[in-house]
C-alpha cells in the first residue's frame, strides 16, 4: 500500500466579529492608558529585535476590565482544542498563563518567533489601521524556492492573515510567526495597531 502522509499541519482557529466597535473602542482607551509611560522601544541594545510599543505590567487578562475579551479567547483555545481531536475533559484543564499588551507605530516589526513552555498561543486584534499581516510559517528555515504557479498545501511555506479589529488568532505555540515592519498614512507618532496576546497551558 503507497499514500501520503501530511506531516507537521498546524491549526488555525479564526474567529471574527467577536465585540462591538463601542467595546473595542473602550479596550484601545484602556490597553492605551495602560502603556502610555512606556518608551516606544524598550530595548535599548537589541532595537530591531522586538521594535514595538509594550509595557511593563503584563497579565491584563488578570485585570477586570479585560475579563470579557480573556473568556473569548480561552473559550476559542478550548474551541481548536476540541477541533484537534481532545476531549471536553482535557479541554477543560486549559488555563491562560500569560498575557500582554501589543501597541504599534509606524516601523514596528515583530521578527519571525515561537512561545516556549506554553501549549497554545493567540492574539486578540482592537485596533489595526496599518498594512499588517500575521504571517505563520512551516519552516523558517526552508531555502528552496517553489513556482508560484505551484504553490498548494504541500509547496506554500506561509499563511497570513489579516489583523482585523474583533478577530481572535489561537494556533500550537511553536508554529512560527510574525509580522513586518508596519506602515500607515498616520503620523509616526500615531498608534496603528492595538492587541492583546496570550498563551495557554494545561493545568491539572
Amino acid at each position: 500500500m503507497t499514500n501520503i502522509q501530511t506531516l507537521y499541519k498546524a491549526p488555525i482557529w479564526v474567529q471574527d466579529n467577536t465585540l462591538s466597535q463601542d467595546e473595542l473602542s473602550r479596550l484601545e482607551k484602556v490597553c492605551i492608558e495602560k502603556c502610555e509611560s512606556m518608551p516606544d522601544y524598550p530595548d535599548d541594545y537589541n532595537p530591531d529585535i522586538y521594535k514595538f510599543s509594550r509595557t511593563s505590567k503584563l497579565n491584563p487578562h488578570l485585570e477586570t476590565e479585560f475579563k470579557q475579551v480573556s473568556n473569548l479567547m480561552l473559550d476559542a483555545a478550548k474551541g481548536l482544542m476540541l477541533g484537534m481531536g481532545y476531549s471536553d475533559k482535557q479541554s477543560e484543564r486549559l488555563s491562560i498563563a500569560n498575557s500582554w499588551y501589543g501597541i504599534y507605530k509606524n516601523g514596528d516589526n515583530l521578527p519571525m518567533h515561537t512561545h516556549r513552555n506554553s501549549f497554545l498561543s493567540g492574539a486578540y486584534y482592537i485596533k489595526d489601521v496599518s498594512d499588517s499581516k500575521l504571517r505563520f510559517m512551516q519552516d523558517m528555515y526552508r531555502n528552496t524556492p517553489y513556482p508560484a504557479d505551484v504553490w498548494n498545501e504541500w509547496g506554500c511555506n506561509v499563511t497570513e492573515f489579516d489583523c482585523v479589529p474583533g478577530r481572535i488568532l489561537i494556533f500550537p505555540s511553536e508554529t512560527v510567526h510574525g509580522i513586518d515592519q508596519l506602515h500607515s498614512g498616520l503620523p509616526d507618532d500615531e498608534i496603528i495597531k492595538v492587541m492583546l496576546s496570550y498563551n495557554f497551558v494545561f493545568g491539572h
